[in-house]
């Protein structure tokens, strides 16, 4: 299903939308009806549909207007954007909505009813979806439970079945070979029934995704899971709530990275670091709620900004992931995949840019080399544009210095706009550039930095451990001369 171009209003379409989610007006409206010229969603009062309680929303947020085709929704260029179907779009630009779209917004989260008339009564070239039912009004059907999940309710536990790594319920041998078969699955020992790969993993309504938290919108979807804004509902603290995806979790890799991911995040406590606040396994699900950073990530900063962020400032912000790197490295942590995605910023209550460390699934304690089993000599994990080279060999048992490897690539990338090797086309083989260690000096790139800085980012990039600088700690009093 494909979505149109914008045409004119008929008066046969009707648009009804939905408030899903979000903070509660006066009036305590949970629905509208689209008019014909449209309806305008903002925290202003004189606002079509004013929430003036959520104070992530814009004056004037988003515009909705009906069109022959159904509705279409347009940012009006918002300081904190609009999701559909969490997927950011652009400002300004009106894009098309059919039925059961989710529009996320501020606090807010929308869903989007579109009733067309039966295609009977409809021109032929009036877009119809195919999959619309022959009634007079088409709505989108709920989604029907499969045969295979309704035989679960209630069944008790077989013999002899292998146990769902998130429910823990025992399922018998020959659904787990089926599901083998059509996963491509090679370990049998991990999995997740039928039951749980049912469950919708982007839902954004109020249902509890997590004992205590109120759901708000997706922030995001990681290789293991998804995360919501979510609110705890005692102490109306907002959080990060990170879920273990159903789909994501039928691999033992997804399971035990998130696991790590727990388990390492709840034991560091440091102002440049998300700190996990809560963690638990509740109707079938992994969780864990973090501290939520209301601002953007360094790689946002970067694309804002290609070529052209100020170096003192880029050199302030890697001196505070300097710092909690500094603590996780004396708790026997190395992350493994610092980059850009990695690093958000926020601010303090002084209104000062801050940085923060986030996304530990990949951190393993390098003082017990070999003692997890969890990844093995060879096997290659990370982001390659950041990844140091002996990470590309052996990433079992790379130490602090890939850490700062990766944060001396990260800060060459928010300086420059660009990555640190030679490259001219996006078809280059960036492992074979990593391997080779094909270095762009700084200061090619941008002429006017420091010639010292980009001298330190050189042996911070040094093809070998032990020609880089030997502690974060060093490495942020290196860079203090440039902030």
């Amino acid at each position: 299903m494909t979505r149109a171009e914008p045409t004119q209003v008929q008066s046969h379409v009707r648009v009804v939308v939905h408030r899903i989610s979000g903070p509660k007006s006066d009036e305590d409206t949970n629905r509208f009806v689209v008019h014909a010229d449209g309806l305008v969603i903002g925290r202003a009062l004189d606002s079509d549909w004013a929430i003036p309680e959520d104070g992530l929303l814009s004056r004037k947020h988003l515009r909705l207007t009906p069109t022959r085709a159904g509705c279409t929704l347009t940012d009006l260029g918002t300081t904190n954007g609009t999701n559909l179907n969490d997927e950011p779009v652009e400002p300004f630009r009106a894009t098309e909505l059919l039925t059961g779209d989710m529009i996320q917004c501020g606090r807010s989260c929308f869903r989007v009813e579109i009733e067309i008339p039966d295609r009977a009564i409809l021109n032929a070239s009036e877009r119809i979806t195919d999959e619309a039912p022959a009634s007079s009004m088409v709505k989108s059907p709920e989604p029907a439970r499969a045969s295979s999940d309704r035989k679960l309710e209630g069944k008790t536990e077989p013999a002899g079945g292998r146990t769902c790594s998130l429910c823990r319920k025992v399922v018998a041998e020959p659904e787990v070979a089926k599901f083998l078969q059509d996963s491509s699955i090679s370990d049998p020992k991990v999995w997740v029934c039928a039951h749980c790969r049912s469950q919708p993993s982007d839902r954004t309504s109020d249902e509890d995704l997590a004992p205590h938290f109120e759901t708000i919108r997706m922030l995001g979807r990681g290789a293991m899971g998804v995360v919501y804004l979510a609110r705890h509902r005692m102490t109306e603290r907002d959080v990060a709530l990170k879920i273990i995806d159903p789909e994501s979790a039928a691999t033992r890799t997804a399971i035990e990275r998130f696991l790590r991911e727990m388990s390492v995040i709840g034991t560091l406590k440091h102002p440049n670091i998300v700190e996990c606040l809560d963690q638990g396994h509740d109707h079938g699900r992994l969780w864990f709620a973090m501290e939520y950073v209301s601002g953007v990530s360094l790689e946002t900063l970067a694309q804002a900004n290609r070529g052209t962020y100020p170096y003192h400032q880029a050199c302030r912000l890697m001196c505070q992931v300097l710092r909690g790197l500094e603590h996780a490295h004396a708790q026997g942590f190395v992350h493994r995949d610092i980059k850009p995605e990695n690093i958000l910023i926020g601010r303090t209550p002084e209104n000062k840019l801050i940085a923060k460390i986030s996304d530990f699934g990949l951190a393993k304690n390098f003082q017990q080399l070999g003692g997890s089993g969890l990844t093995f000599s060879g096997e290659m994990r990370g982001t390659i544009p950041f990844m140091p080279p002996e990470q590309m060999i052996d990433f079992k048992t790379v130490k602090p210095s890939a850490d700062l490897y990766a944060s001396a690539a990260t800060l060459y990338y928010l300086i420059s706009g660009t990555f640190v090797f030679e490259s001219d086309s996006d078809t280059d083989d960036m492992i074979q550039m990593l391997l080779d260690h094909r270095i762009v000096p700084l200061v090619r790139r941008r002429p006017d930095v420091p010639a010292g800085l980009s001298d330190l980012l050189d042996r911070c990039l040094a093809r070998e451990p032990e020609n880089r600088l030997p502690t974060a700690a060093t490495m942020r009093s290196a860079l203090k001369a440039f902030t």
